[in-house]
């Protein structure tokens, strides 16, 4: 097709300009410097490919997106991203993911890619430990930001940056254990896996970034792209040490969830309790990703039951969690959801509502199941997973496509 050609200083411009809102909270947006323009200064020092046009063009479209949006309070509408954003971020995930199979030597990029029936796709774990595909800390620093490159493509800035605090957690939980002279290391930043599924661009694909609270799974299916499971977490819940001693990677939503929770009068506390006791971890990890696919498995208040300033607080929480993705992702996402009706979102409540107490709270509804939880590390180790059972892995959508479009006979 036609060649968008893209002035890079113009895109910096626009990370730097006051009216671009990446982030939906003040304290993400300190960040974005690091995260966001300093990391892709870096790469256009070392390169400046079309690969890498494409994904700064990417980024650029998800501050576009998101301009303009201060809380989530009074989140956008939920309206359709255009064709042309969608045609721009699959390109810019394509380039950037045969951008970093063509960085791997033969060996390395047996390690990293795969077909897309491999049954590992859905084979998938956020615990520390061994894991397919090629870690980071076996990559050269080029290889690496290759893998940046393409994470970026699927996120947003905001979910960039939660990343970004993921892992300085896990670098923090590192010296801990240099510290305590631990033989077999388990944490730090460069545990994180990627693996590539089928051939990008080329049919079904997707690719795979995970590791210890970090688990990316995006598969694209004739043009449309899938985002889930999509889980982060971190331990501790506040990073304790080092320049961001204090922030709290989950701590945005974590704290807007529970605001809402002490609204509720005690009629609506009873509707909203999905248990006596919060659950000692979310109910669709791995392997369980249905578990809470009905209404009745769902439980909890519905939208019916909440004031009007309720709803806005639950909606605005949702939209929260959509803008980890891409602008035009998240904008699909929270469409479908709407398309669904919005009436027919539940929360649900297990626990204290106290910060320092053990809890847990899901939203679901017809397209999607989003849980999070806080019982471990007295209670400082939080987790939380967003679910869409019609499209997790692309799977389902897969599944459709070779029955309603099937390849012609050769």
């Amino acid at each position: 097709g036609e060649v968008l050609h893209v002035d890079l200083n113009d895109v910096t411009a626009a990370f730097k300009s006051d009216d671009v809102r990446i982030d939906t909270d003040e304290r993400a947006r300190h960040g974005r410097e690091d995260t966001g323009i300093a990391a892709r200064k870096a790469s256009r020092r070392r390169t400046c490919d079309h690969a890498t046009m494409n994904t700064l063009l990417a980024s650029f479209l998800v501050a576009a997106t998101l301009r303009g949006q201060s809380n989530a309070t009074a989140p956008p509408p939920a309206t359709a991203a255009s064709q042309s954003e969608r045609m721009l971020g699959e390109r810019a995930m394509v380039d950037a993911a045969n951008a970093l199979l063509a960085s791997l030597d033969d060996t390395s990029r047996a390690k990293v890619q795969r077909p897309f029936a491999d049954p590992s796709r859905t084979q998938w774990s956020f615990v520390r430990g061994p894991r397919d595909g090629l870690f980071l800390s076996d990559m050269t620093a080029a290889q690496r930001d290759a893998v940046m490159a393409l994470v970026a493509t699927g996120l947003s800035g905001q979910g960039m940056e939660r990343v970004r605090r993921i892992r300085i957690g896990e670098d923090l939980n590192r010296a801990d254990e240099i510290e305590r002279k631990v033989k077999e290391l388990t944490y730090g930043a460069d545990r994180y896996a990627v693996l590539v599924f089928g051939t990008p661009g080329d049919g079904a694909w997707g690719w795979r970034f995970e590791g210890h609270h970090i688990g990316l799974h995006f598969s694209s299916i004739s043009g449309d792209t899938t985002t889930t499971p999509l889980f982060f977490g971190s331990f501790p819940a506040t990073l304790r040490s080092g320049p961001e001693k204090g922030t709290r990677p989950l701590g945005a939503e974590q704290d807007v969830a529970l605001e809402l929770r002490r609204t509720f009068s005690e009629a609506q506390v009873k509707l909203a309790t999905v248990g006596d006791a919060a659950p000692s971890d979310v109910i669709t990890g791995p392997g369980h990703e249905a578990m809470l696919k009905s209404p009745e498995q769902q439980g909890g208040i519905t939208m019916a039951d909440l004031t009007t300033e309720q709803r806005d607080r639950l909606w605005g929480l949702v939209v929260r969690y959509a803008n980890d993705l891409r602008g035009d992702l998240a904008s699909e996402e929270l469409r479908r959801i709407k398309d669904a009706g919005t009436e027919r979102i539940r929360f649900g409540w297990a626990g204290e509502p106290a910060l320092d107490k053990p809890h847990y709270f899901r939203i679901g509804g017809p397209t999607f199941v989003i849980e999070f939880d806080c019982t471990a590390g007295n209670p400082d180790h939080v987790h939380c997973v967003w679910n869409d059972p019609a499209r997790n892995f692309g799977d389902p959508l897969a599944a459709h496509v070779r029955q309603e479009h099937p390849k012609p006979d050769r």
